[in-house]
C-alpha cells in the first residue's frame, strides 16, 4: 500500500466515546483527510493532547477554539453542536484519506473546474459500475 494511501483516520479505537465536541472534531479532522498528528503539529501541541480533545471534556482557550475551527474549515459555531455532524457519505463508503484531501482541494477551485473533476470523476464511476 502507497504511503499517501494509508488512512490516517484508523487508530487503536479507544473505549471512551467521543463528547459531542470531539465528534464535531473527529468528522471535520477526517472529512478533510488529516491525521490528529497534523491537527496538534498546525496547533503547537502534541498528538496525544489534540487526542484527548477529541475523546474527552477539555477547557480551552478562546484562541485554541478559534485556531481548530480555522484548521478544520469549520464554523466556530459548528464545533459546539449537539447533533451529529451529516455525514454525505453512504454508511459502508470509507473513501481514503489521499481522496478527501483530493475532494477538499476540487471544492476550491473556480465553478467551471469544479465541473471539469466532477465529469472526469463521474465517468469513473460509471465505468467501474459497468465493470462491476
Amino acid at each position: 500500500m502507497k504511503k499517501d494511501a494509508v488512512d490516517k483516520s484508523v487508530g487503536r479505537p479507544s473505549s471512551q466515546e467521543r463528547t459531542a465536541f470531539g465528534e464535531q472534531l473527529y468528522s471535520a479532522r477526517t472529512k478533510l483527510g488529516l491525521s490528529q498528528a497534523e491537527v496538534a503539529g498546525k496547533l503547537g501541541i502534541t498528538q496525544a493532547a489534540y487526542a484527548d480533545w477529541e475523546r474527552y471534556p477539555v477547557a480551552l482557550r478562546p484562541d485554541q477554539i478559534e485556531s481548530v475551527a480555522s484548521i478544520l474549515d469549520i464554523p466556530v459555531k459548528r464545533l459546539f453542536d449537539k447533533a451529529p455532524p451529516q455525514n454525505d457519505l453512504p454508511p459502508n463508503s470509507k473513501p481514503t484519506v489521499r481522496l478527501r484531501k483530493i475532494y477538499h482541494q476540487a471544492g476550491r477551485l473556480p465553478n467551471e473546474a469544479q465541473n471539469r473533476v466532477a465529469e472526469v470523476v463521474e465517468a469513473l464511476v460509471e465505468k467501474h459500475a459497468k465493470a462491476s
